[in-house]
């Protein structure tokens, strides 16, 4: 029985082998730079890093979606190490982003992920401050807000303000860094 156009009774494992190993070399030689261009979009929340990152994004996933198709040959060899089904399986389950093989659709893909990954650390929170005017918050302001306690308000009858177990406050979700 054919798949994907290939006979699995004429492959070998020695030539699934070296499908693998070939792929861990590359993918060896290429993550640093796909890596350096996340890091660099993540750090540097612009659109020149945006372009970067995109372009190593659209690279990486015309590589993976290539590697996953040429690997389909292998499904249903005989005899297999554990090790290269393993790396076969993981290479077909390496992104969550399936990448077309139309070229444009394939970039704007990429356009699509790094936009989404500026957003979330370019991400503003919009309240009400205690004048009713609309504060815009950055990510590192909102995480200084969240984390900063409140005391919460006094119970009714103005009994005071209710203390939690020995050593820790009501409204600091039992955190260390809020105790008395």
């Amino acid at each position: 029985m054919k798949v994907g156009g290939f006979d699995p009774g004429t492959l070998s494992v020695a030539e699934a082998d070296a499908f693998i190993q070939q792929f861990n070399t590359e993918r060896r030689r290429d993550y640093p730079y796909e890596t350096a261009a996340a890091w660099l979009q993540s750090t540097y929340i612009n659109d020149d890093s945006q372009l970067i990152a995109s372009k190593a994004n659209e690279h990486f996933l015309e590589y993976i979606s290539k590697k996953v198709d040429e690997s389909k040959r292998f499904n249903g060899v005989p005899g297999l190490s554990p090790e290269t089904a393993r790396a076969l399986l993981l290479l077909k389950l390496q992104t969550a982003m399936p990448a077309p093989s139309d070229p444009a659709l394939r970039e704007e893909l990429a356009k699509i992920a790094s936009k989404m990954e500026a957003n979330y650390g370019s991400g503003k929170w919009c309240r009400q401050d205690k004048s009713d005017n609309q504060q815009f918050l950055a990510l590192q302001e909102t995480a200084k807000t969240l984390n900063t306690p409140t005391p919460p308000p006094a119970p009714p009858g103005g009994a005071g303000r209710p203390e939690g177990p020995p050593g820790r406050r009501l409204g600091c979700g039992g955190r260390r860094a809020c105790s008395a």
